[in-house]
């Protein structure tokens, strides 16, 4: 599964936005796979649940505050 890094920092910005959990790009990634798989964009994923493991905060903040702001950094 691929996903986008627009993607990963929306998911990003959700998890600092509604739960207040600060992830980094794995973290965003798994949700935003996560996401993908629940909109039916992942083959095999149309039965059972679907989990992400949210992991680190190894997100520096000049990055996280463009993620906020609903930048892409580069």
């Amino acid at each position: 599964m691929v996903v986008s890094l627009a993607e990963v920092c929306d998911a990003i910005r959700t998890l600092a936005t509604g739960p207040h959990v600060v992830a980094e790009g794995a973290g965003g990634a798994a949700l935003a796979a996560a996401r993908a798989a629940l909109d039916g964009r992942l083959p095999g994923t149309d039965e059972g649940p679907v989990v992400a493991v949210i992991s680190g905060g190894n997100l520096d903040a000049v990055h996280l505050a463009a993620i906020l702001r609903g930048e892409v950094p580069a």
